[in-house]
Order: C-alpha cells, then structure tokens, then sequence
C-alpha cells in the first residue's frame, strides 16, 4: 500500500475507534439480530440486553493493546478489532462509516482471520 493510501486507513481507524468508543451503531433491525444469535450460541448469557452487549463491544475497542486489522470486500473497508470479552478472543467487525457488522467469538480467531486475508494493521493505542 502506497503511504497515501495507509494515511487514509489510519484516520478511518482513528474515526471508526473514537465513533464505537462514543456509540456503538448497528444498522437499522441488525442490534436486536445480532443480539438473540449470540445469546443462542451461547456466546453470551441469556441475561444480556442491548446495552450488555454493546458495553462488551466498546470494552474490546477501549483495550488500547487489542489489535486492529483490515478487511477489504470489494471497494469496502472494514476493521476488525480483536481482543478478549467474557474470557475468550472477540472479534468486533466495523465498517469505515463506524457501523457494526458483527461481533463474536470465533473457534480460532487467528484462523479466522488468515482464511479471510484479513491484513493485521498495529494496536489500538497506536492509532489514538
């Protein structure tokens, strides 16, 4: 990647972390969806609402030392944060408008990403 094109990655990082930091926004119907799959995966516990999971999801993006990396889909950016919530790695997924995609523990969070060609982008704290 051209330093051009890194500059403009880094202030997307830098605008999708501070936007999830604030509030986490989801796309219209997508909260409660995600919601009821984690919970029905066991992912979290049956007692959780919205705002639980939210705060789990701000909690991966607050760690300054969780790592950040990057996912290309077509013309899309999209940046996974990854770090551990409820004893496990998370993976929280967001796109380059600071919208969530998902967030959820995969089996192997390394394969995960390896499979995909998501491309590892530094630390948290390093774009803040």
């Amino acid at each position: 990647m051209t330093s051009e094109i890194l500059d403009d990655i880094r202030w997307e990082i830098v605008s999708v972390i501070q936007s999830i930091r604030q509030k986490v926004v989801w796309k219209p119907g997508k909260d409660l969806q995600h919601l009821d799959k984690r919970k029905s995966m066991g992912h979290i516990p049956q007692s959780y609402m919205l705002n639980d999971y939210n705060q789990l999801i701000q909690s991966v993006v607050l760690e300054s030392t969780n790592e950040v990396y990057l996912y290309i889909f077509g013309q899309a950016h999209y940046y996974g944060i990854v770090g551990n919530a409820l004893g496990v790695e998370w993976l929280v997924l967001v796109s380059s408008q600071g919208v969530m995609e998902t967030a959820f523990p995969p089996d192997d969070v390394q394969e995960y990403i390896d499979k995909r060609g998501f491309e590892y982008l530094g630390k948290v704290g390093e774009f803040l």
